[in-house]
């Protein structure tokens, strides 16, 4: 392994270290020394990589946003139609937010921190500008109603969801999530598909969350 290699596993093992206790914390509640007293952690790695608390806050999100874009991203080059690409997107947010502490980190930080300075990009936005762009397609496919905008759907969507997933993760917990993902697809899905589509929709959401309604502390 190169220095370079190193020093790169290194920036990702305090960068995964740190998620777990942010996740657990919150950001205010966490401080550098509960991130150092990490096994398998040092003090001089986490201050040869990151200045601050906030920088490693910051580079958590970065981390997690990358890895979630490019997840649901493969999506999009599967055979899968739009629509049913965007539900099951959903689902693999769940999925995430479910088994990895990055994603819970990630998610959880970019609320409590509040803005995007300092990150390299701007979560909200990119989520929105995914979304948008799949349900562009969707709309040209005849998945969703012709007169949907797709940028004010997404925007929906978006906050629709980060509604969910705040409400489902009161109390540090995320047991109930894939329940209330999959009624806001339930109660969604008649004002943007044309009525003869929506019991197929809403069975396709039915099957793909069958699997993800884990009672996960």
């Amino acid at each position: 392994m190169t220095q370079q290699s190193r020093a790169e596993a290194t920036r990702r093992a305090t960068i995964e270290a740190a998620a777990e206790v942010f996740a657990a914390n919150g950001y205010a509640n966490t401080n550098l020394a509960d991130i150092i007293s990490h096994p398998g952690i040092s003090k001089g790695a986490v201050y040869f990589h990151f200045t601050s608390k906030e920088t490693l806050a910051r580079a958590t999100i970065d981390e997690q946003h990358a890895t979630s874009m490019a997840a649901c991203r493969n999506l999009l080059d599967t055979a899968l139609p739009p629509l049913e690409s965007l539900i099951s997107m959903s689902l693999l947010m769940v999925d995430q937010l479910l088994t990895s502490p990055l994603t819970r980190a990630g998610v959880r930080l970019t609320g409590e921190i509040g803005d995007a300075r300092g990150t390299v990009t701007d979560p909200h936005r990119e989520w929105v500008e995914l979304v948008a762009t799949i349900a562009d397609r969707a709309i040209d496919a005849g998945d969703l109603l012709p007169d949907t905008d797709s940028e004010d759907f997404a925007n929906f969507l978006v906050a629709a969801f980060d509604g969910v997933r705040m409400w489902s993760t009161h109390g540090n917990t995320t047991r109930d999530l894939p329940i209330r993902a999959e009624q806001l697809w339930t109660f969604v899905l008649p004002g943007i598909v044309d009525a003869p589509h929506v019991d197929y929709f809403r069975e396709y959401v039915h099957r793909r969350w069958g699997h993800a309604s884990l009672d996960t502390e």
